[in-house]
């Protein structure tokens, strides 16, 4: 933890040869320059602390109330060097700026404790903060939950409870190609529901860490020909997948089933947000100690204003239109790419595709 900023606005020369003699060693200490006496480029969260005196306090008064105003939700503190007998003077609207008096001439000892004390309640306003942030992010995240799983489950069950409907009052009476028919969009929907279900267990299993890595040599390239196997069964051709190797990768050090989750998520995706005559590339190399992974599409790409928020769960693109989704996909892979302790990155624009860049170490050991 670095030192604390104190900002000294003294006046008095020999308080001011004192106080940067005495606080030097524990603190940084911010004083205003002969080329620029009146610190215009200073900010609000350049420092930690101020301490003025009488003089300065009448020059810097303005600019104290900005400094302040401009630190909130945190606590800027403000410390006054004045004569004793200067305290009872001191008109209301003055003494509401200032936070602690030290009266000359100073005492080392209790000019120590007033600094303490105003840390600490500094410190104590960025935990505050930090919790109240924490706290807006979690309301949000609820929010999403809500919208997101509500509006995904209610389509499924309304389709299965029509079709378990018909089927009970007319079912006798139909085709057994349209019963059919009707069993297997019943059978879908479940399968929708289902996938949903586990995407929040993963996502609660990995929070929580209550899934751990457990890597081991696999072929990676066969791993990722299996995944592609899979994908191509359920996507029934209607797009088509390209695959690179290149390099060895035959004894890469990775967890299988963390490795199966990135993939599916980030082809699923681009098979889902790509026109369907289109095809989507998925490369994977090795070089040196790092497994390079990326997956391309030449699909409609995601608004750079979205992008921050891509691995956020329940978020949602604002161009997804009434594509079916969670928001979970991306915020689960990053969380298996985390776990190897790998990074993940993206480049899309709008209308000419995405790509998702995986970096992986590659060989023995990693951090579990």
């Amino acid at each position: 933890m670095g030192k604390s900023r104190l900002l000294l606005l003294l006046k008095h020369r020999e308080n001011k040869r004192l106080l940067v003699k005495l606080l030097t060693p524990r603190f940084e200490l911010v004083l205003p320059s002969e080329e620029d006496p009146q610190l215009s480029a200073l900010t609000a969260d350049a420092f930690d602390l101020a301490i003025f005196d009488l003089v300065e306090l009448g020059t810097w008064r303005a600019q104290l109330s900005r400094w302040r105003k401009d630190a909130e939700p945190l606590f800027l503190p403000m410390l006054a060097l004045m004569p004793r007998g200067a305290v009872g003077a001191l008109p209301l609207d003055v003494r509401y700026q200032i936070d602690e008096l030290v009266t000359v001439p100073v005492d080392p000892a209790e000019l120590d404790v007033r600094i303490a004390i105003l840390l600490r309640a500094r410190g104590l306003s960025q935990e505050l903060a930090l919790q109240n942030q924490r706290l807006e992010e979690m309301n949000k995240l609820k929010t999403r939950f809500v919208s997101v799983v509500s509006h995904e489950f209610r389509n499924p069950l309304s389709i299965i409870s029509g079709m378990a409907q018909l089927l009970e009052r007319q079912g006798p009476k139909m085709a057994a190609e349209k019963q059919q028919s009707m069993y297997r969009r019943i059978q879908s929907n479940v399968s929708k529901l289902t996938d949903l279900l586990e995407d929040l267990l993963i996502l609660n299993r990995n929070a929580s860490a209550q899934v751990k890595l457990e890597p081991a040599f696999i072929d990676l390239k066969a791993q990722c020909q299996k995944t592609l196997n899979d994908l191509n069964l359920s996507n029934r051709g209607s797009r088509q997948i390209n695959f690179h190797a290149q390099g060895e990768l035959s004894n890469v050090y990775v967890d299988a089933a963390l490795i199966d989750t990135i993939l599916n998520n980030l082809l699923s995706n681009a098979l889902k947000y790509s026109p369907p005559d289109s095809v989507v590339h998925l490369s994977l190399q090795r070089r040196d100690d790092q497994i390079i992974l990326e997956v391309k599409d030449r699909g409609r790409g995601i608004p750079y204003e979205d992008q921050p928020d891509l691995f956020e769960p329940f978020f949602r693109s604002q161009n997804v239109g009434s594509t079916p989704g969670t928001g979970l996909g991306l915020s689960i892979v990053k969380q298996c790419v985390d776990l190897h302790g790998g990074t993940i990155h993206v480049d899309s624009q709008v209308d000419r595709g995405t790509t998702f860049i995986v970096l992986l170490p590659s060989t023995a050991p990693l951090k579990s």
